[in-house]
């Protein structure tokens, strides 16, 4: 599978649209939830503490009028009801200014839902339908509870005000039994303002309480959020840079592909060229001296003598063009030689070949250098050189070499211009091949100008690029 058929995932949703979304999201759904719960747990807190303290209020009350009523409960029990002097000593009583600012109106019921004492008198004696305060008041209950205004004596007495209704049970001090119950109505103004005040305190704790809960964790949703985001965003950068570099990766396999191909038929040029050459040249001559040979007993001693020696000169001519085309073709010992030395043999033998000079520069680390890399920088060294002997006559020859960590880079320039004129027919394959060579190994080559008009060809060779053979 090629990389460019690697299809990599496109994160085109916007990061400030991720990150609004989230905090939106939790803004609505979160406050609405923390706002719902805030407004059942204090309408759930506030009818507790209400209900507590109208019944801590019932309790305290119940327990005051109870005994101010002991006194007659003897009377309630033998009579079932109230003799004129003791509803005198009631009526003075309940009139107190202190209890009748606390305590407006007193009924007290009997068994049978009759009024048997009030201090309205428009109801004294009268039966009303019993309320289930009542009914729990005769079972022996406390009970308390704000005040009906529809009941039948709330209408005919005409409050319009809503009291405290507490109702006690009475009982015979004897035998436990209940006789009566008094229903006493408390007027709430300080009740009221104390549920107010805890109501209050109530709803500004849970309001602070879930403003701060809220807070916390949109905090923390917000940083989520923005750590997401930047992971985003990194994440975004990391898959244009991965594709750029599948992109790269897969030009430079096919620059390699291209490279190795032409490499191949360079090769096979190049094999074609010296088959050529052999057949063309001392096969020839070696099969004319063959020839000869078998046809030397025909002649006599003189002539065979002459024979012979045309045989030697053919066949000397046969070896002298067998060595020029092995000349061409074989490597000095170069695989276990240090770059400096490879390169420097190259520079010589190129002086010894065309007559000219070179001028020659190296720095660097001079280490053994990968058996592919020294042939290839070998080969270019050759090649560059002898372009530069064809295409400028030798002028101004010069190679720089410098071996750093990891490549070497190395140039070779002329007077007259490495790649101005097509290459050279006989021997070598061109500036072409030698790009090939160099891209086999992961490098590049180069040809510029020189300032003074002349041309320089460079390459860059990994020094990993040749491997181990």
């Amino acid at each position: 599978m090629a990389l460019a058929d690697f299809d990599l995932p496109r994160l085109s949703f916007p990061a400030w649209r991720l990150q609004m979304s989230l905090r939106a999201r939790f803004a609505i759904a979160g406050g609405a939830l923390m706002l719902t719960a805030m407004v059942l747990g204090g309408l759930y807190i506030t009818h507790t503490a209400t209900q507590k303290s109208i019944e801590s209020r019932a309790a305290s009350t119940g327990l005051l009028v109870s005994r101010l009523l002991d006194p007659y409960v003897d009377a309630l029990s033998v009579a079932r009801m109230l003799s004129f002097d003791e509803r005198g000593s009631l009526d003075a009583l309940l009139g107190s200014q202190h209890l009748s600012a606390r305590f407006p109106h007193l009924d007290i019921w009997d068994q049978d839902g009759r009024i048997i004492y009030s201090r309205s008198d428009n109801i004294m004696g009268l039966s009303f339908a019993s309320s289930a305060a009542l009914t729990s008041a005769f079972a022996g209950d406390f009970s308390a509870r704000l005040t009906d205004l529809s009941a039948g004596e709330h209408r005919l007495r005409g409050f319009e005000k809503q009291f405290l209704e507490i109702y006690i049970p009475l009982r015979d001090a004897v035998s436990g039994e209940i006789v009566a119950v008094a229903e006493i109505h408390e007027i709430t103004d300080d009740l009221d303002a104390k549920i107010a005040f805890i109501q209050r305190q109530v709803w500004i704790v849970l309001a602070l309480s879930t403003l701060l809960l809220m807070s916390s964790l949109y905090g923390i949703v917000a940083q989520g959020t923005r750590t997401i985001a930047l992971q985003h965003e990194r994440l975004q950068r990391q898959l244009c840079e991965l594709r750029t570099a599948h992109q790269e990766i897969e030009q430079l396999n096919r620059r390699v592909q291209r490279a190795s191909r032409q490499f191949a038929r360079n090769n096979e040029r190049m094999l074609r060229q010296v088959g050529a050459d052999l057949h063309d040249g001392p096969a020839q001559l070696i099969a004319l001296a063959a020839m000869k040979v078998g046809r030397i007993t025909e002649f006599d001693l003189n002539d065979q003598r002459a024979e012979a020696s045309r045989m030697k000169s053919l066949l000397d001519e046969a070896l002298s063009d067998i060595r020029a085309i092995s000349r061409g073709l074989m490597l000095p010992e170069i695989q276990e030689m240090q770059v400096e030395a490879v390169v420097r043999r190259a520079v010589s033998l190129h002086e010894l070949r065309t007559g000219t000079s070179v001028q020659y520069e190296f720095s660097g680390d001079n280490g053994i250098l990968p058996a592919a890399v020294n042939v290839c920088v070998f080969r270019f060294v050759q090649e560059g050189l002898a372009n530069a002997f064809w295409h400028a006559d030798g002028h101004d020859q010069t190679v720089v070499c410098h071996v750093g960590e990891f490549e070497v880079a190395l140039s070779v320039s002329d007077g007259g211009g490495l790649g101005r004129t097509p290459p050279r027919q006989e021997g070598g394959l061109g500036l072409g091949a030698m790009r090939d060579r160099v891209e086999s190994l992961g490098g590049t080559l180069d040809v510029g100008r020189m300032p003074d008009g002349g041309a320089r060809v460079s390459i860059v060779l990994p020094i990993n690029g040749g491997g181990e053979e």
